[in-house]
This record gives structure tokens, sequence and C-alpha cells, in this order.
């Protein structure tokens, strides 16, 4: 799981420095009128690009969205998830609360 996390991050962070590289290389010596009365051109990608696009795809396709069976088990899980997401500092619910929505715990 961590290296399919880190796979991803590392994708999606190489796509957007490849993505970004073209806005930040304007001269610095270009003054603000010389920047702005040039004309906007699109860039054709280059093979890299598009290899880090594909690649990218792949990834998100095939590792966001796992299918899982669901069950009592699975959902408990998802459960005790959601609520350590929600009051992870234990400040929102108090005890009677959260044994009042337990009934919910196991059925998604």
């Amino acid at each position: 799981m961590f290296k399919k996390t880190f796979l991803f991050r590392f994708l999606l962070v190489l796509l957007l420095s490849a993505v970004a590289q073209p806005l930040f290389s304007a001269e610095l010596s270009d003054s603000v009128e010389q920047m702005l009365s040039l004309e906007a051109t699109l860039q054709r990608p280059t093979l890299r690009e598009k290899l880090i696009a594909k690649r990218v795809v792949e990834v998100l396709l095939s590792n966001h969205y796992q299918k899982q069976q669901m069950t009592p088990e699975l959902s408990a899980q998802w459960y005790e998830n959601y609520f350590c997401f929600l009051d992870f500092d234990k400040t929102l619910f108090l005890a009677a609360d959260l044994e009042e929505f337990k009934s919910y715990e196991t059925v998604l």
C-alpha cells in the first residue's frame, strides 16, 4: 500500500513538474510589458510528457479505487476510520454519541 501511494505521489509530482516547467522558464530580464506582449502559444507535449501522462492515468485507473466485497468486517473498519478522521482529537463526540452510532457499525 505504501509503495503504491508513494508511486502515485511521485508520478503526480513528476507530471506536474514537467507541465509547470515551461511556465517558469521566462527570462528574469524580461520586463512585464514584454511578457504581456507575447502571444500565448500552446506547445505540443514531448514524448516524455506523453509517456508520463499515460502512466499517471494508468496508475490512477488501477489504484485509485479498489474493488472490494462489502462485508460486516470491512464496514466496521470503515466506521472506525471514519470516526477517527472526523474526531481525531476526541473533541466533537461524547462516548454516548459514539455508543448511539455503534448500531450502524456493520451496516454500510
